[in-house]
């Protein structure tokens, strides 16, 4: 048993692990196996956020050998909004945060990724690997979104820690009172503010997690567009209108400037060949994209694309390949 903060007590978790349950108990069957191998799985509190029609389902789930389970209303207009209200809800003095598509690879991942926290950062990721690595489109999604962070041997402060899956002292998220969900909606922007006040960040080595990717091509496209949209739209938010212009029709430098820093990463991974020159083709479309819904963004605002994108987010066994779908989903 470990001790942080407060300690472990009888009536309180040492964290709360927040997730989102997109359609019930099926959704997040596969994660809470995961977690219930966790070596400290009986200090950890679930924090399930589900639609309303899902709750009795989701209340009826085994607890055991976790601290507890509770399950929320949220408002699923977008996956950051649906985790608000359990983090609001959660009784630990850790929250971590975990998707039904990311999953821990052992099972000292918990304690390893909040002990840091011990030594006063603010928040702690984990590094990333591929849980569907058998096609160039998933690797691409994956070094687009998370590709800093895959493959981390070293433990260090950074900037930026991956979105959706790491670990905040709860007394920081809780701080944002009532501009918590615009803080998540795109989590660069609470990583920026963290450290723009002094707090550090930190991604260790000693927890990782498999992110399970996109890897059907209609929807990595329309992900990718959209993701690049909500990026830009919530970084013009502080650019004046000639600023926005001028980032607005830059888009293919944004494009090349990505590529290049992908590229890097794309030479270290350990894939065939063939393999790494089909995701580089994959990851040039993906980046060209993304780069080109960022220049929506900048010129023409938010428009609900946020609502969109959380759409996709949801239910990610329809935007994955079907013998995939099979072994996370049934």
């Amino acid at each position: 048993m470990i001790y942080y903060g407060a300690a472990f007590m009888n009536d309180r978790p040492t964290a709360s692990i927040v997730m989102v349950a997109s359609a019930g108990e099926m959704s997040v069957r596969h994660i809470l196996s995961v977690l219930r191998a966790q070596n400290i799985a009986n200090e950890l509190e679930i924090v399930i956020s589900a639609r309303e029609n899902a709750v009795a389902e989701l209340s009826q789930i085994e607890s055991s050998p976790f601290f507890d389970i509770q399950v929320v209303t949220g408002d699923f207009t977008t996956s950051a909004r649906a985790r608000v209200p359990a983090v609001l809800e959660a009784r630990g003095d850790i929250i971590i945060f975990c998707e039904d598509h990311c999953f821990p690879t052992s099972d000292d991942w918990a304690e390893k990724i909040i002990t840091p926290l011990a030594f006063d950062h603010a928040a702690v990721g984990p590094t990333i690997e591929n849980s569907n690595p058998n096609s160039a489109m998933s690797w691409a999604n994956l070094l687009i979104e998370y590709g800093p962070w895959v493959g981390n041997t070293k433990s260090e402060q950074q900037a930026f820690i991956p979105g959706h899956n790491s670990c905040y002292k709860t007394a920081e998220l809780l701080s944002y009172g009532d501009q918590l969900g615009e803080m998540l909606e795109v989590e660069w922007v609470l990583h920026r503010d963290l450290v723009r006040k002094g707090k550090t960040l930190w991604v260790t080595a000693e927890a990782a997690c498999e992110h399970l990717n996109f890897s059907l091509f209609r929807q990595s496209v329309l992900l990718h567009f959209f993701e690049g949209w909500s990026f830009a739209a919530s970084r013009a938010l502080e650019f004046n209108a000639p600023r926005r212009l001028t980032y607005g029709f830059l888009w293919p430098a944004i494009f090349l400037i990505r590529f290049w820093r992908v590229m890097g990463m794309l030479i270290d991974l350990p894939i065939s060949r063939s393999l790494k020159l089909k995701c580089v083709f994959a990851t040039a479309l993906l980046l060209q994209i993304s780069a080109l819904g960022e220049g929506f963004g900048y010129l023409l605002g938010e428009q609900k694309v946020r609502k969109w994108l959380g759409h996709m987010e949801y239910e990610r066994w329809k935007n994955i390949r079907p013998d995939e779908a099979r072994a996370f989903y049934t």
